[in-house]
């Protein structure tokens, strides 16, 4: 019997976002796995993120829907912002302020990549450029995206016993 929309977006045996200690592994973001996302390559220069054309990214026409493609532009971006930041892991991390994505194509194969790379890097503000290509090679969506370095809850408390996380240096 299938399920229903309530028992689809209701999950009980995960536990609350709240319960989840921070940060989270990227294998381990439910999210993540849902749509299949693979870091391909992380470096200073940029960073690349799969995703499989699936049934669980597609919408009711049967095309990548338009927030998966959103989803994964926020993803490899936040990758090649936090390693062009040189963010310090398990102290900082990154959140999207402005995310502006244009679709200009269906996809076309089984699996899109996407590519970000920095375009402007600050001591709090990066701006990242993305394209996501199909597996024809073709730019189906270009995207940018603008990404704040934040101390995560416990650095930025001082809970951990270590001064507060300073931004890197422009």
């Amino acid at each position: 019997m299938p399920l229903t929309l309530r028992e689809m977006t209701t999950p009980t045996d995960r536990p609350r976002a709240s319960e989840l200690q921070m940060p989270v592994p990227f294998d381990e973001i439910p999210l993540h796995r849902l749509l299949g996302m693979k870091i391909v390559e992380r470096s200073a220069e940029r960073a690349v993120v799969t995703m499989p054309v699936s049934a669980d990214s597609v919408g009711n026409r049967g095309r990548v829907h338009g927030g998966a493609y959103a989803t994964l532009v926020d993803v490899v971006c936040g990758v090649a912002a936090a390693q062009a930041g040189k963010v310090i892991e398990k102290r900082q991390s990154m959140v999207t302020t402005d995310l502006h994505v244009r679709y200009l194509a269906n996809a076309k194969g089984t699996e899109v990549t996407a590519t970000a790379t920095a375009k402007h890097t600050g001591s709090r503000m990066i701006v990242v450029s993305c394209d996501i290509k199909d597996g024809e090679g073709r730019v189906v969506v270009t995207a940018d995206a603008a990404m704040m370095v934040m101390p995560l809850p416990a650095a930025a408390a001082g809970l951990d016993g270590k001064p507060p996380p300073t931004a890197p240096a422009s």
